[in-house]
């Protein structure tokens, strides 16, 4: 008897099987308390605070350049829901990154450098735009911490509607000016807040705040950034913050009316005076 070899019959029926995309992450369809986002561009997260509310902040993690799962962020997203109760709060994993529980989300890392691309900007646009639909909220806002913020930035230059509103913390929003100060190599795939900061919407309401003592994300790229917004009429203010560097800035702020700021990115008061040197 003729017999087919195994590996030949193998092939021979997945060539007979309909052809399907990549699925998506594991649990993205149908765990909406664990993801953000359609197949094949959906975020891990961990949320806080009601289910559905009016208000919807979603806190963005840094490049972790140094390796590592990215989970730094929810003790600051845990911080916001408890300082603004009732307000939805959600930490989310930028794409490609890993959140020590097994999660990855979808998008490019590219080894963490040079990742603040188009494609996965509109990532992160995606999973908000569905977290903002299945809470409810008519206000948006989002809190990034570094190339959280360059994310941030982009997102409201680059898909407008999808927040009303940022705090930009220890932002890299001058990306080119940035990389040189630091003595590192240009990116070539990212897109540069600055170059897109006329796209900004006039309505948005902008903060941001760099350590005082950061030599990383120098605080003169989030005051560039702002005055640029502030030009154009852009409700945009910076404030340094006394004594803090690039990665502590995320405490210390707290110390120095944080809680002001976000009140006023919901739209709850007037800005406070801003803090400079």
């Amino acid at each position: 008897m003729f017999r087919v070899p195994l590996l030949a019959m193998i092939a021979a029926l997945a060539c007979a099987l309909p052809a399907h995309a990549q699925p998506a992450a594991p649990g993205c369809a149908d765990d909406r308390t664990r993801w953000a986002g359609p197949p094949g561009g959906c975020l891990a997260l961990t949320s806080y605070g009601p289910a559905r509310a009016e208000v919807l902040i979603v806190v963005l993690h840094g490049d972790v350049s140094g390796g590592g799962p990215a989970r730094y962020h929810r003790a600051l997203a845990e911080r916001i829901a408890t300082t603004l109760p009732g307000t939805r709060v959600v930490a989310l994993v930028r794409p490609g990154y890993p959140d020590g529980e097994g999660r990855v989300s979808d998008g490019q890392l590219h080894g963490r450098q040079d990742h603040y691309t188009a494609e996965n900007v509109a990532i992160v646009a995606g999973a908000v735009a569905a977290l903002r639909t299945a809470t409810g909220a008519r206000r948006v806002v989002a809190v990034g911490h570094s190339g959280g913020a360059a994310t941030s930035a982009l997102l409201l230059a680059l898909h407008p509607g999808t927040l009303d509103a940022a705090a930009l913390i220890a932002c890299p929003c001058q990306i080119f000016a940035w990389r040189h100060s630091i003595g590192a190599r240009p990116w070539t795939r990212s897109t540069d807040p600055e170059a897109v900061a006329d796209r900004v919407p006039a309505g948005a309401r902008v903060a941001a705040l760099t350590g005082r003592n950061d030599v990383n994300t120098r605080p003169a790229f989030g005051a560039g950034y702002t005055a640029r917004l502030a030009a154009r009429g852009v409700a945009a203010r910076f404030a340094e913050v006394p004594g803090a560097e690039h990665n502590d800035v995320v405490t210390l702020m707290w110390d120095h009316g944080f809680a002001d700021t976000l009140r006023w990115l919901v739209g709850d008061q007037a800005p406070a005076p801003a803090r400079r040197r």
